[in-house]
């Protein structure tokens, strides 16, 4: 039997000194970067089922905390399914989320191609948008994939009046 050794192509990645940083080259109109980022505004552009707010009767000492397990969303890349748990916990002002349409929206994200970053971030901004709380967190706890978990989290604090 002969075996042929193949040749080792000398990889395009480039090997920097410690500390110190590469240039990328070549970025530009149409550039995969540019890409990535129109891509990871389609998740934040995409109409989803609307979130509803409860008038909250309870004043505004306590925190709430929902928890959801089965997140999916799509890859805008590889277009393979994504999976996590997010978290959401809000100190509510004068209202809080109804949870069927809380269900609703998460799972709106089903057939939608979005990164982590942009599925955490868009999340806080709606919920802030519905109910204005004192103060909320988002935070998405995401399904390793290619041996890598992500843990995105993404806060806001309502600006205190004068």
């Amino acid at each position: 039997m002969n075996v042929t050794k193949k040749k080792n192509k000398q990889s395009p990645v480039k090997q920097a000194a410690p500390g110190a940083t590469i240039p990328i080259e070549g970025l530009k109109l149409g550039s995969e970067a540019e890409q990535y980022a129109e891509q990871s505004k389609s998740g934040l552009l995409t109409e989803l089922p609307a979130l509803e707010a409860i008038p909250n009767e309870f004043g505004q000492n306590y925190e709430v905390q929902i928890i959801i397990p089965e997140y999916s969303a799509i890859c805008p890349l590889t277009h393979q399914p994504d999976y996590g748990v997010i978290t959401i916990t809000f100190v509510p002002n004068k209202a809080y989320l109804e949870l069927k349409a809380l269900k609703f929206y998460i799972q709106g994200f089903r057939n939608v191609g979005v990164f982590y970053e942009s599925v955490v971030n868009r999340i806080l901004e709606d919920i802030v948008n519905v109910i204005e709380p004192i103060s909320a967190q988002v935070k998405g706890e995401f399904s390793p994939r290619g041996g890598i978990r992500s843990v995105i989290t993404a806060k806001y604090e309502a600006k205190k009046s004068s």
